[in-house]
């Protein structure tokens, strides 16, 4: 058994006790910089580049980006914003609601767009970005994309997001 020939050598040290206390104030000074990093807003944002160019597939296809919030369709890049005013599930029919769409986008650049990809099936689709307050109605939107003939794709976004579009 060991035994301590001096009694010199009992001194108490603070130093390990100062070495928990500084990593304990890093951890704590990087967790405050995260939280304001995030609350400031950094990283909120979603920036989608649609990739041009040949993929190696026979029928390669160039997206053109909607956004639906479950009142308003917007075009991307251009912003441009068809607010519809009501909500459109509560339309009785599929057919009236098709109507009701298609009186609201008529000689609008979202018209004009739609008809170039009608035009252009084989080398154009649709994605839609969907807002969460516009999931219970999605499917008309969807519905009526589909009507034209044109293949559609849809991805969910957070409601806060901003979307940069290229």
């Amino acid at each position: 058994m060991a035994k301590f020939n001096n009694s010199k050598n009992l001194d108490i040290s603070l130093f390990p006790m100062f070495n928990i206390l500084i990593c304990t104030l890093g951890v704590l000074i990087f967790i405050l910089t995260t939280i304001t990093t995030i609350s400031l807003g950094i990283g909120k944002t979603i920036i989608i580049i649609p990739e041009v160019g040949f993929s190696g597939k026979i029928n390669f296809k160039t997206p053109t980006y909607f956004e639906w919030t479950g009142y308003d369709l917007i075009l991307h890049p251009s912003k441009y914003k068809i607010s519809f005013g009501i909500n459109i599930q509560h339309i009785e029919t599929y057919s009236d609601t098709y109507a009701y769409i298609d009186k609201k986008i008529m000689s609008t650049p979202l018209e004009k767009e739609l008809m170039n990809i009608v035009a252009n099936k084989n080398r154009k689709y649709v994605i839609v970005l969907i807002r969460p307050s516009g999931f219970k109605n999605f499917t008309n939107i969807r519905g009526y994309i589909e009507s034209k003939g044109i293949d559609i794709g849809y991805e969910p976004v957070g409601q806060n997001l901003k979307l940069r579009v290229r």
